[in-house]
């Protein structure tokens, strides 16, 4: 078996959304989701060339892919999104929430119009999404959003992202009780922190940074993308489907110690 690709079957309909899919963590799980007979719904906010790369691929894995080119906190392109979802699939197995906005700035320095810009994106737009989505939920459906141990302890530098996200760890407990008796399950992956974009963003000296967690982590390593996609799709999988309000963590035990 191929460690890189995941093989656990997947719940619900063959179709996906994938939120930040174009790069780091969210391109990762968009690929390892797409597959003959699947569509792809991908969304991205800017980089119009990394979207068109990660759709190349994913057609390679032999996925139908539709780019969906927007901002997450926006209520009208959340309402496209949705018309987008219900004209391209049959419903929705798996609604994988990685749109980040992140930026690197201490308290005194932060921009209050920054702040409420990474809210919306960070924070308010899981509920509001799902909201938008909700006639594509069926049975079987997975949600799981993207989150980081920023969400629970703080970090400096990092309170535009952390913050936020443990307010959708509180929306995730919230959905999975209000989605339950449809069959929808919402659940949470943590990771300990990989080479993207964001973290370079959210995190000064993030090579630094990077390099002290692998020193520092019971398992002598960082996490890889593989591993975090895996634990996406164990969530999105029938063997998961009494699994509901859940955070699981991939960090190799690395905050366990800290």
């Amino acid at each position: 078996m191929d460690p890189s690709r995941s093989e656990l079957p997947l719940d619900g309909p063959a179709s996906s959304l994938v939120t930040g899919g174009s790069k780091g963590i969210g391109r990762a799980v968009a690929l390892d989701l797409a597959a003959p007979g699947r569509t792809l719904v991908l969304n991205y906010a800017e980089d119009q060339a990394a979207a068109e790369a990660t759709r190349s691929e994913a057609e390679d894995r032999g996925a139908r892919v539709v780019l969906a080119r927007g901002d997450v906190s926006d209520a009208a392109f959340r309402s496209r999104l949705a018309d987008i979802v219900t004209a391209e699939t049959d419903g929705l197995g798996q609604f994988v929430h990685c749109a980040v906005r992140s930026s690197n700035a201490a308290f005194a320095d932060l921009d209050p119009r920054e702040l409420e810009r990474a809210v919306a994106v960070n924070g308010t737009s899981l509920p509001l999404l799902a909201h938008a989505l909700r006639h594509s939920l069926r049975d079987g459906t997975s949600i799981v959003f993207l989150t980081s141990i920023g969400a629970q302890r703080a970090i400096p530098g990092y309170m535009a992202l952390g913050a936020p996200k443990a307010m959708a760890e509180s929306f995730v407990r919230y959905l999975a009780v209000e989605l339950a008796h449809r069959g929808v399950r919402t659940n949470t992956v943590s990771c300990s922190s990989l080479p993207t974009e964001a973290f370079r963003r959210a995190i000064k000296d993030a090579d630094a940074w990077y390099s002290k967690m692998a020193d520092r982590n019971p398992s002598g390593r960082n996490i890889t993308f593989d591993e975090v996609t895996h634990a996406v799709r164990f969530l999105c999988s029938p063997y998961a489907r009494m699994v509901n309000g859940k955070e699981l963590t991939v960090d190799g035990g690395l905050y366990s110690r800290l």
